[in-house]
């Protein structure tokens, strides 16, 4: 590992380690801070019930409805620009559903515009944009928008996010197939889609496709609690292992579980977290490449969120990470969802990818630091709306666990 990466994993592991990790993501600003704090020793489960994890510990106690079979999601995908020289069929270019060079207000001169036909969304959808495998595209040399057409009437144009950080590392055996991209939009339950992109510079990115995602109906669901309780996790028996790849860390792995004395002290005064598992969100398994799981190391968290929409319902959350486990699989080419963890506005927190929520998972969430940390990201977009109590709290619990 170089120097410089050494010192920012080991500056974050010790944050971790000095007690309850409080996140706060910032509304209105694309920063996300962690501000550590301190539980009194001696504390007991009571304080903390009482105290600064209060309102993630009533959410956890609570059950949710989850589906109790695989659930199915769908990925359409239409060509928004040719593929490269050499790769276009015949009769692509009659086929792209787009409008190319209009003149827009505000745009720079000689930048490109392209504006999809409206596609049909069925349940609540999601979107996103890919591009040809191995193109880099700077974040400030394009941007994407989206409109949707609901009882007639179309929204405004919202942005949509893109990082050109965020995605399996280059070197790694994920991201030999990974499609650069947006990230994924919700735009929940309407009648039509539309995006459209401009480029600053004029040259839009080869082989660009817009991905509608249709996340699936449960027809059988139960109530349940969450399936995977931390307490009973003391990193001795290990996770259930995929039967077709190994049941050992990588050489250069760690357990888990710390044993460091402060880290340990840390888990003495923090409510353990409890997981809903992927079964509880109804993932199909065979959507994900089981050849690509591995482990690696565990030095430091990091904060994310989905960027999309915050109107949701307890009852919607498992389709909407069906819907980013599609986008991630099936779009963008990574082997899983990105994410280790993710956290609903109502505290509850979710499995994401899979191979043990107590094995350092390798993930796909921020470039350049994933064989050495796990994430945990937010649904909701937290640059234009306040995360609840419960999510917060839920992120310390988690961090400090």
């Amino acid at each position: 590992m170089p120097p410089s990466k050494t010192r920012f994993v080991t500056a974050c592991q010790q944050m971790l380690a000095l007690g309850v990790v409080v996140a706060a993501l910032t509304p209105a600003a694309s920063v996300v801070s962690l501000d550590v704090v301190r539980e009194t020793p001696g504390a007991t489960p009571q304080d903390a019930l009482a105290g600064d994890l209060a309102a993630y510990t009533r959410a956890s106690a609570r059950t949710s409805v989850v589906p109790t079979e695989v659930v199915d999601p769908t990925v359409d995908e239409v060509a928004l620009t040719a593929p490269a020289a050499g790769t276009r069929p015949a009769d692509a270019r009659a086929a792209l559903p787009t409008l190319q060079a209009r003149t827009m207000p505000g745009t720079l001169p000689g930048s490109t515009e392209l504006v999809s036909r409206p596609q049909a969304v069925t349940g609540y959808g999601a979107v996103g944009v890919t591009w040809q495998h191995g193109l880099q595209v700077a974040e400030d040399a394009i941007s994407f928008q989206v409109r949707t057409l609901d009882d007639g009437v179309w929204s405004d144009w919202m942005r949509m996010s893109y990082h050109d950080d965020h995605g399996p590392d280059p070197d790694s055996e994920e991201a030999r197939h990974a499609r650069p991209g947006t990230d994924e939009l919700l735009v929940g339950d309407v009648d039509q889609v539309q995006v459209r992109s401009v480029s600053k510079d004029g040259v839009v990115p080869a082989d660009m496709k817009l991905a509608v995602i249709d996340p699936g109906h449960a027809t059988r669901t139960a109530v349940e609690s969450p399936a995977i309780d931390t307490n009973a996790m003391d990193g001795s028996t290990p996770s259930p292992a995929d039967p077709q790849t190994p049941q050992t860390p990588q050489p250069g792995s760690t357990d888990a579980e710390s044993t460091d004395p402060v880290a340990l002290q840390a888990a003495t005064y923090t409510p353990k977290p409890v997981i809903y598992s992927r079964a509880q969100w109804g993932a199909d398994e065979r959507m994900r490449d089981k050849s690509s799981l591995h482990y690696f190391e565990v030095h430091a968290g990091f904060v994310h969120h989905t960027v999309n929409a915050n109107d949701y319902t307890r009852a919607e959350v498992p389709a909407i990470i069906r819907s980013i486990y599609a986008y991630h699989t099936q779009s963008k080419g990574w082997s899983d969802i990105g994410y280790n963890y993710l956290v609903d506005r109502f505290g509850r927190i979710w499995e994401g990818r899979y191979g043990g929520v107590d094995r350092p998972v390798v993930g796909a969430h921020t470039l350049g630091y994933n064989d050495y940390s796990f994430a945990m990201s937010a649904i909701g977009n937290y640059d234009i709306h306040q995360p609840s109590a419960a999510m917060i709290q839920a992120y310390g619990a988690l961090f400090a666990w």
